[in-house]
């Protein structure tokens, strides 16, 4: 299989180490400019396909972009090979009558390009009209990552959306936590072993009885003082996230 790529972002550069890991061949590589798709090539030893008619060769096109690009490049790219976009939330659902198939390749993680990712975990998403095409990207998933699963465009916008929450949410949350501590002379280095145990319940399905805190228990006093500590900024975070917690517990 021979695969080319549209987008020199994270996915990208996180899926072309992965697939020269297991040998697969990459035709090469195009970013959205000249600058970009030079520095992508150098950085991964890829052509650059400057001359879209070098795409006829390509087995499957990985269109590693935003979602706002997609309904103007899939037309252009499904001339040349079938195409798969890795977008966790895109309806695809539009672009049934194509030359070539049009896939959806999306796996369930979040990506920097410097990060050291384990594949073997990675869960991928597919969907497509063509039934051929779908089990040719669930082939190829299997390969790449651990699993590839058959999921509508409705569903995956779904998990997309919780995953959103998991990972982006808490990500940002915890940021806020180590820029207060750092304000404050705390050592975020501190909160190791609470974070650990947080996930540790997380993994474990993030019952109900694992829910603790000051809203948890109904604690105003706690509430307000906590509130009296925090930036105009970070009081609203504070705020609605408790307000959610207190709707959940002690709504009346």
């Amino acid at each position: 299989m021979k695969i080319a790529f549209v987008g020199t972002g994270n996915v990208a550069s996180q899926l072309v180490k992965r697939i020269q890991e297991l040998n697969l061949e990459i035709l090469g590589a195009i970013g959205s400019t000249d600058e970009k798709s030079q520095t992508f090539a150098l950085k991964h030893q890829l052509n650059i396909l400057n001359d879209h008619s070098e795409l006829v060769q390509a087995d499957l096109i990985f269109l590693c972009v935003q979602d706002a690009r997609l309904n103007e490049i899939i037309p252009i790219y499904s001339e040349y090979a079938p195409v798969a976009t890795t977008s966790g939330s895109f309806d695809i659902s539009v672009f049934s009558q194509l030359k070539h198939p049009v896939g959806v390749c999306y796996p369930l993680q979040t990506f920097t390009s410097e990060a050291i990712i384990n594949f073997e975990e990675i869960p991928f998403f597919i969907e497509s009209h063509s039934e051929q095409f779908s089990n040719s990207l669930i082939d190829l998933a299997k390969v790449i990552g651990k699993d590839g699963i058959l999921m509508t465009s409705e569903q995956r916008a779904k998990l997309h959306v919780s995953a959103v929450f998991i990972n982006n949410f808490t990500h940002h949350l915890n940021t806020l936590a180590r820029e207060f501590g750092e304000f404050n002379n705390i050592e975020f280095s501190w909160y190791e072993a609470l974070i650990k145990e947080t996930f540790r319940k997380v993994l474990n399905g993030a019952k109900d009885i694992d829910q603790t805190g000051p809203a948890r228990r109904n604690d105003s006093a706690s509430i307000e003082k906590h509130l009296s500590l925090l930036n105009s900024a970070d009081k609203k975070v504070y705020e609605v996230i408790t307000n959610s917690i207190l709707n959940k517990f002690h709504k009346k």
